[in-house]
């Protein structure tokens, strides 16, 4: 619980589900148990970008991982979207 709590200092805290986690605490968890990343948080990812430590490239399979390989591209014809229903 130590090293969740040290990991916790550092991610944003807002719970916001991005990773695949339902929250921060949970993915502080996965990365201890070594079933996550802590660059899996997106606001961590680019933290990591902005200083350097993650190119962007890697940052984008990151994302594919989390979310699926197309989940990126454009799609006017999903939930919300201009073309929804057509």
């Amino acid at each position: 619980m130590e090293q969740v709590r040290d990991l916790m200092c550092y991610l944003p805290g807002i719970d916001c589900g991005a990773c695949g986690s339902p929250n921060c605490k949970s993915l502080a968890e996965d990365i201890v148990r070594k079933e996550a990343q802590f660059s899996d948080c997106i606001f961590m990812q680019r933290n990591m970008e902005k200083h350097g430590k993650l190119d962007q490239e890697h940052a984008f399979r990151l994302i594919e991982k989390t979310w699926g390989k197309d989940r990126l591209n454009k799609d006017c014809y999903k939930k919300g979207a201009k073309y929804e229903g057509q």
